[in-house]
């Protein structure tokens, strides 16, 4: 058998609830418009039977608004259990200078935990809600900006959650990069 634990991280309201229950393809963690709905980790899991696989998506409760540490701690224990790390940004929303501070205090958090266990989650971004994003050429620019604040270890992922836009493409991604295991 094949596994992958990964979290989804990133800006309250970016859409990583969504995200999470449209990879489980199933209604796992609740969404809704206000800030901080999710308010800790929420586990869900993505099989493949055919590939013999299964993905573990911690979704993690937002990053950015009122600074609350018990939320602070389930995002940092998400990343440092996860082997991916998937930051997830709103597409249709300007990249602020509070992502900065977060992508820098994740690669902080990331270079702690390599030096502590030796291992480093790989880290991924998420593009969602390109469906409201026009003309599509913006969203390398959005991408290319962010990937100034962080060293990513893998290109951008463009999805829809709520449309389901290229969540098939991001699944499939997912499982080849399960590794074998229990």
């Amino acid at each position: 058998s094949r596994a992958l634990r990964c979290c989804l991280v990133g800006p309250t309201n970016a859409g990583k609830s969504t995200l999470a229950n449209a990879l489980a393809r199933t209604p796992v963690s609740i969404v809704s418009d206000k800030i901080h709905t999710t308010r800790e980790n929420t586990q869900s899991f993505v099989t493949d039977e055919d590939f013999g696989a299964q993905v573990e998506v911690v979704d993690a409760p937002g990053a950015l608004g009122p600074a609350v540490p018990i939320l602070q701690r389930a995002i940092w224990s998400a990343v440092q259990r996860a082997q991916l790390t998937l930051v997830v940004v709103d597409a249709a929303a300007r990249p602020t200078k509070a992502l900065g501070r977060f992508l820098g205090e994740l690669t902080e958090q990331l270079a702690a935990n390599e030096e502590a266990v030796g291992v480093r989650s790989k880290t991924c971004l998420v593009l969602n809600k390109v469906d409201l994003v026009r003309p599509k050429a913006k969203l390398l620019e959005i991408s290319a900006a962010i990937h100034e604040w962080h060293a990513f270890d893998w290109p951008c992922v463009m999805v829809s959650a709520k449309t389901g836009s290229g969540i098939d493409h991001l699944r499939g991604w997912l499982m080849l990069h399960t590794t074998e295991g229990e």
